[in-house]
C-alpha cells in the first residue's frame, strides 16, 4: 500500500511544496521509501514510493508528460506499462 495526496487552490494561489510535504508526514504510518511530489502554480501533487519494491524503486512520480501535459499519481501497477509510455510518449 501507498498514498497519494495532493492540492487545488481554486483561488490560484500557489502550491507549496511544504504543504504536500507536511500531507506525506500525516501519512507517516504507512511504511514508504521516501516521497516524490509535484507542483505547478495553484496545483500540487505527490505519493508516498512503495516501501521496498524493486518494481518501482527506480520511478518518480507524479509522472510529467510535456508532450500532452499529462501529470499522474497514481497508486497502481501496469502491466502494459512499455505499450502506454510508448501511446503517451513519455521515458
Amino acid at each position: 500500500m501507498t498514498g497519494i495526496f495532493g492540492i487545488f487552490h481554486t483561488d490560484g494561489k500557489p502550491v507549496a511544496r511544504e504543504h504536500l510535504e507536511s500531507m506525506a508526514i500525516g501519512l507517516s504510518f504507512i511504511r514508504s521509501d521516501g516521497i516524490d511530489v509535484w507542483h505547478d502554480g495553484p496545483v500540487g501533487m505527490g505519493r508516498l514510493k512503495p516501501y521496498d519494491s524493486s518494481l518501482s524503486s527506480h520511478d518518480e512520480l507524479p509522472l510529467q508528460n510535456s508532450v500532452n501535459n499529462l501529470i499522474v499519481a497514481a497508486d497502481a501497477r501496469l502491466a502494459n506499462r512499455r505499450e502506454l509510455s510508448r501511446e503517451v510518449q513519455t521515458p
